[in-house]
């Protein structure tokens, strides 16, 4: 965010990004009281005050991988099936 306003990537899209940190830094609510749902695991969870470094993040929709082995060659939304 700058000013209140997302960032902007080159494409004048919002920067959405994927943020890493330490589980212990985040509150679980639990909101998800509806019938079969509740074995997915699905939570919001409420962050304060922290920091993340923009190394710690990533927009793996939008930027091209890191990497060039296998695994950067997946793509985002394979890696996501064992998340499940």
């Amino acid at each position: 965010m700058n000013d209140g306003q997302p960032d902007l990537r080159a494409d004048g899209r919002p920067d959405v990004r994927f943020a890493m940190f330490p589980r212990d830094r985040a509150s679980l609510i639990d909101t998800w009281h509806s019938l079969g749902l509740r074995g997915t695991g699905s939570h919001d969870i409420e962050v304060h005050d922290l920091r993340v470094p923009i190394e710690h993040t990533a927009a793996p929709m939008l930027d091209d991988p890191a990497g060039s082995g296998p695994l950067a060659r997946l793509g985002f939304f394979p890696l996501l099936s064992p998340c499940s």
